[in-house]
């Protein structure tokens, strides 16, 4: 390691030891709000997304100037 990067842990490390568990105050329920929010929503896409994928499919018959992609 470098030692600006050392210095920069030592600095984080000699921070974090005077910390306790009262002083963090309401930061940890952000955290804990944070993770569930970034964990709900791609869990709720993967259990929710559905690709209809039927391959029998026909679309309905168009019109003599009808479109296609209307059609489906």
């Amino acid at each position: 390691m470098n030692d600006r990067l050392r210095q920069a842990l030592h600095a984080i490390q000699s921070r974090l030891a005077g910390v306790s568990a009262p002083a963090l105050g309401w930061g940890w329920l952000a955290v804990v709000a944070g993770a569930v929010l970034a964990l709900y929503y791609p869990a709720g896409m993967v259990l929710v997304h559905h690709i209809d994928d039927d391959p029998a499919f026909v679309p309905a018959s168009q019109g003599a100037s009808g479109s296609r992609a209307a059609a489906m």
